[in-house]
Parts: C-alpha cells; sequence; structure tokens
C-alpha cells in the first residue's frame, strides 16, 4: 500500500529550497492513495461465503441413501456448478477493485508528471 507519491508528495521538502510540487498536488495524491487503500481492502477482505462444491457430509448422505451413480454424479455436478457460479461474484468483485486499483496508480502517475511539469516551468 506504500506507494512513490506518498513519499515524494506528501512529505514536505526542505523549506529553503521550496516546495517540490504544487499545493494541489499533495491533495491529489492523498486522495489517489486513500482510494488505493480501500481497493487494497476490498481486494484482501476475506470472502465469507466461498463454496468449492458439496460437502463431503452431503455426498456421504446421497451414497448412503442408496443414489443410483449417475444421479449421484449428476447432482454432484449442479452443486459445483452452483458453487462456480456463486463464486463469480465475489471474485467479480475483487476483480473490479484490482481494475480500479491499477488505474489508480496510472492516475499517480499521470499526477506527478503533471506536477513536476507545472512546478519546472514555474
Amino acid at each position: 500500500m506504500t506507494s512513490f507519491s506518498a513519499g515524494l508528495g506528501l512529505v514536505s521538502t526542505d523549506p529553503a529550497h521550496g516546495r517540490l510540487l504544487p499545493v494541489w498536488a499533495p491533495w491529489a495524491l492523498f486522495g489517489v492513495l486513500l482510494s488505493l487503500g480501500a481497493c487494497s481492502f476490498v481486494i484482501l477482505l476475506p470472502t465469507r461465503q466461498w463454496r468449492h462444491g458439496p460437502s463431503a457430509r452431503i455426498i456421504m448422505e446421497m451414497w448412503s441413501e442408496g443414489s443410483d451413480t449417475k444421479d449421484a454424479k449428476v447432482d454432484l455436478t449442479a452443486a459445483m456448478v452452483d458453487a462456480q457460479r456463486r463464486n463469480s461474484a465475489a471474485l467479480g468483485r475483487h476483480s473490479l477493485a484490482y481494475r480500479v486499483a491499477v488505474l489508480l496508480l496510472l492516475c499517480q502517475i499521470l499526477i506527478l508528471v503533471v506536477a513536476i511539469a507545472q512546478s519546472s516551468t514555474v
């Protein structure tokens, strides 16, 4: 979560040499840093309802009830497909947060380039 611009843009420079970046840049970088933190939180947040398929208890119940092998395989496959469908929604949220974080990193670089270009022309 530590970023290059956090050290460069949010820490004051030597007052004898003036500011490294314009006044607006640290605030923009701070907003990007907070947004990156939120994205990191969403990406790393554990999923409570992650499903891997039917539990071993359900499989054992099917066999103890004398289910036909073909019917049992169909039911187990259907349960795995359902688990994959449910997991896709959670994975989609994590994937979206990752994509947003990548765009924020690119935005951070753009802010730095514009701020440095502006401060060098002043």
